[in-house]
Parts: structure tokens; C-alpha cells; sequence
């Protein structure tokens, strides 16, 4: 089964996906979004935004890996902070579980 790194600074939400998506069948694990770390001994990246915002950074530039990007501000808003890069695959907060998982299906298989 596909493994899935999670990094949502929310400790509750965080650990809530991760039960769910164990729950589903997928090996999952959690890591610190701004501390990201064995990435690439993962299937897909479950990153959240937000936490970029506070810090004045740009995400991560992750070559090989798919991710699933959660954010409270929408595609348009998320501009104004990082010069227009365009997050693909992007959920706002807050996000049904059946569309992480659709989108989980969709990168996966």
C-alpha cells in the first residue's frame, strides 16, 4: 500500500488524517511542514500552506513527489503571497474527507 506523508501544523488535524488514511488502508506519518524530512521515501505529500504565510517562505520544491496542498485561502489569494505559483492539487480548508481521498486516488492510480 502507497505511503503518505502529512505535514499539517494543526497536531488534532494532523493526526486525524493520518487515522483516517490508515483507516483507508494507507501506511501514513506525520512530519512538521516547516521540518520536511524523508520525503522521498514516500508515495505522495499531504502538505499544508498556512504555515508558509507566518514565515515568509515559498513551499518546498519537492521534484518527484506528488502533493496534495491545504490552505484556508483559495487559489487567487495564495498569489498575492507567493508570486504566482500555481498549487495544483489544492483543498481549502475546511475540505470533505471524501476529497482528500478522491484526490488521493486521482495521484496515486
Amino acid at each position: 500500500m502507497p505511503s503518505i506523508l502529512v505535514a499539517i501544523a494543526d497536531a488534532d488535524l494532523s493526526e486525524s488524517v493520518v487515522g483516517i488514511l490508515e483507516l483507508e488502508g494507507y501506511r501514513a506519518s506525520e512530519c512538521d511542514p516547516l521540518a520536511l524530512h524523508d520525503v522521498e521515501n514516500h508515495h505522495l505529500l499531504i502538505y499544508e500552506v498556512d504555515m508558509l504565510l507566518y514565515v515568509h517562505k515559498p513551499p518546498p520544491d519537492i521534484a518527484d513527489t506528488p502533493v496534495i496542498f491545504l490552505a484556508s485561502l483559495k487559489q487567487e489569494d495564495l498569489n498575492r503571497y507567493f508570486d504566482n505559483i500555481q498549487f495544483e492539487n489544492l483543498l481549502v480548508k475546511p475540505f470533505a474527507i471524501e476529497a482528500l481521498l478522491d484526490s488521493i486516488q486521482s495521484l496515486l492510480y
